[in-house]
């Protein structure tokens, strides 16, 4: 696979091109893609320092406060707010238990294997 790093408002994701022939220029705009499922609780307890990607995730971190959690049996989903009140979800296939209280501050990581970057 190829992998490129773009700017976010959450900072350098790296991810795989979903076009190999395609090469961005700098300033390029293009769309990511992060499948609910890939992302990753970060180990960092609530209201800690701030976290560092796992390992493996390429600088891919997000950061917002848990808004809703919801038990659905075999899977929990989580939903995320981040400081400029964009939502995100995230998917925990066979949750021991949910996670942290609503409102706490949380970060996920993804791999670069599971972020999608596609052409505009």
């Amino acid at each position: 696979p190829v992998y490129w790093t773009v700017q976010t408002a959450h900072g350098p994701f790296t991810g795989r091109l979903t076009d190999p022939t395609w090469q961005p220029a700098a300033g390029e705009k293009a769309t990511l893609c992060l499948r609910p499922e890939a992302l990753r609780f970060s180990d960092q307890p609530s209201g800690g320092p701030m976290p560092t990607p796992a390992k493996g995730a390429g600088g891919n971190l997000l950061t917002g406060r848990l808004t809703e959690s919801v038990y659905l049996g075999e899977l929990a989903q989580y939903t995320i707010r981040d400081a400029a009140h964009r939502t995100f979800l995230v998917s925990e296939l066979n949750p021991a238990l949910l996670r942290a209280a609503e409102d706490s501050l949380v970060s996920v990581t993804v791999s670069p294997d599971d972020v999608m970057i596609l052409r505009l």
